[in-house]
Parts: C-alpha cells; sequence; structure tokens
C-alpha cells in the first residue's frame, strides 16, 4: 500500500507528465497554507521534478501550480496529508499546543474520573486534524517524559478517555514503556490505560513486557492479562 508521500508524488506526476498543470486539493493542505500557492510551489516542486526525467524536461513555474477551493473537507481523507505538510502544521501549532496544554496542568492534582481543562485543550486540535494532534502529543510526552510528572500524568489522562479504536493504536507503544516508568504512579496510570481499552489486541504486548518489581502492581498488570486472556477464550470459543 503506497503511503502518503507515494500518493502524494503520484499524483503530481501524473498532472505533471500529462500536461504540466497540477491540481492540488487545498483542503489536504493546512488552513494557512490554503490559499498561498507559494507555499505550495516551493514544497512540493522539488519532489515533482525528480519524477520525470526526459532531455527536453521544461521549467516548471508558479503558474503551472492550480488549487482547488471546490473541494470540502469531506470529500478528502485527512489520512492522505503528505507527511511533509503534517510537519509543517506541527512546527506551526507546537508552541501554542504546547503552552495551552501545559498552561493547564499548572496547580491541578490529577484523579482517574475526573475530567480537566487539558482534555479539551487536546480535543480541540484532534477535531482539527488527529495526526497532528497526536504528534504534538507524542512530541510533549516525549520531552516531558521523566522530568515532569504531572505533565505526563495529564497526557496519560487524556489518552485514557479514548478508546482504544480512536487513540489505542497511535499511542500503546508509549504507553506500554511507561509500565515500566520510574514513578509507581506513572506506571498505575499506564495500566489503567490497557484496563480501560479492555482490548484483546493488547494482550501479547502486555504479556511480553518485563513483571513489575512492586508486587501490587504486577497483580494488578497479571488481572489485566487474566482478563484480557478469557475474552480471548470467549472470542475463540464463539467462533468455533
Amino acid at each position: 500500500m503506497q503511503g502518503p508521500d507515494r500518493e502524494m508524488e503520484s499524483m503530481l506526476h501524473s498532472h505533471y507528465v500529462d500536461n504540466l498543470k497540477t491540481v492540488i486539493p487545498a483542503t489536504m493542505l493546512p488552513d494557512y497554507m490554503q490559499d498561498t500557492e507559494k507555499s505550495v510551489y516551493e514544497m512540493f516542486v522539488p519532489q515533482t521534478k525528480s519524477l520525470v526525467v526526459t532531455e527536453t524536461e521544461p521549467e516548471l513555474t508558479k503558474t503551472d501550480i492550480k488549487i482547488r477551493t471546490d473541494i470540502t473537507t469531506s470529500d478528502v481523507d485527512l489520512n492522505a496529508l503528505s507527511q511533509q505538510v503534517i510537519y509543517a502544521e506541527t512546527a506551526k501549532l507546537k508552541p501554542f499546543f504546547e503552552k495551552e496544554f501545559i498552561g493547564a496542568t499548572k496547580g491541578v492534582f490529577i484523579e482517574s474520573g475526573c475530567a480537566y481543562d487539558f482534555e479539551d485543550v487536546f480535543e480541540k486540535y484532534n477535531k482539527r486534524n488527529k495526526l497532528v494532534a497526536v504528534r504534538l502529543l507524542s512530541d510533549l510526552l516525549c520531552n516531558h517524559y521523566n522530568d515532569d510528572i504531572n505533565i505526563t500524568t495529564a497526557i496519560l489522562h487524556t489518552i485514557s478517555h479514548y478508546s482504544y479504536s480512536e487513540l489505542g493504536k497511535e499511542f500503546i507503544y508509549i504507553v506500554l514503556s511507561l509500565c515500566n516508568h520510574n514513578n509507581k504512579k506513572i506506571k498505575k496510570f499506564a495500566l489503567k490505560i490497557f484496563d480501560n481499552w479492555d482490548e484483546v489486541e493488547t494482550l501479547k504486548l502486555l504479556k511480553g513486557n518485563a513483571p513489575l518489581h512492586e508486587r501490587w502492581l504486577e497483580d494488578y498488570r497479571q488481572s489485566i492479562i487474566e482478563h484480557l486472556e478469557g475474552k480471548r477464550d470467549a472470542i475463540l470459543g464463539t467462533s468455533n
């Protein structure tokens, strides 16, 4: 299956070969680029020129780039955004997201079952673009993995309020690594996310993780594993 980059290159290549007129849906670009032909030209033309090698290859000028504005968001799968555009949008939004999210964690004692403003901050960005929001939250966690427990807890709390199908696959390995964090509160919260997800698909990863040194945390991990094994066996029994 082609990735976003190859899909974008294929689209550019097709139009380039046909008539040197590239049509790029505006909704495949972040808001701040949709009306900026120059940004699109600078981002994609270098890739396009390398795709076609002929002795008479003409120069592609800015006028060869056309922006379609007749396509709505519903017409385009945002997962088809090229990685270059995702990186650009992430870089643009990162300082704003971090300021809002971290600011919402200040002076907050985080408890399970409660709602907090930092969750609303993430959801705002998630509604705008899930791929970018996931990268923003992942980057924030990596930057504060071990130096600010409250921020890490806030991120885990945010993830815990989404189902496995919504965000689990994007964060499963990060959450799994936090099961072996040096802070017991973080370990417990990471395990709780697996408990909340209640997803058989996570069973192998949980079982493959190293046993926890704290007896009560290891007992919690084993209880999740046993529950998922029972759920798996029930599914297999039903299918037989």
